[in-house]
């Protein structure tokens, strides 16, 4: 009966360990190796050796990782990315919709859409090369590049 008790207790330390991984990181990962902690326990109830317990422990944990992960990493991916706006002046973008002389219009910069103005009024055309100027809220200052040789 001690060997019963102690190897329960140990996959309910095993089971809230992991629980306790999935509350901080919230990745969706940790919460399969618990599952697979008390498969371990149905194991052991079922009075099989340890060595069978650890194998479904792995067994379960991997298998539900594994035919769950697709599913999951849409839920947990990152969306949205933090920017330091005054790290993008100075680098080079490309006008995705035109901007008129007094017309905003669309810039990419390194990956993010940006609303964006003509720095000097010039009419910039989609493709075109710009180098952000200043940044204002969530709109971009921006003129035509200046070709570097």
């Amino acid at each position: 009966m001690g060997q019963l008790t102690s190897s329960f207790i140990f996959w309910v330390v095993v089971f809230l360990i992991f629980i306790l991984l999935e509350t901080i990181t919230v990745r969706l990962i940790a919460i399969w190796f618990a599952v697979g902690a008390l498969g371990a326990c149905v194991t052991l109830l079922l009075d099989a050796p340890f060595w069978i317990q650890v194998i479904v422990f792995l067994l379960c944990s991997c298998l539900l990782l594994l035919l769950t992960r697709p599913l999951t990493k849409s839920f947990t991916s990152q969306k949205h990315r933090i920017t330091d706006t005054g790290s993008i002046i100075g680098q080079t973008g490309v006008v995705t919709e035109p901007i008129g002389s007094k017309a905003k219009g669309r810039v990419e910069i390194d990956g993010l859409d940006w609303a964006a103005r003509s720095w000097d009024g010039t009419a910039l055309t989609p493709g075109e090369k710009v180098t952000v100027y200043s940044v204002h809220g969530f709109e971009v200052v921006v003129a035509k590049a200046v070709k570097q040789s």
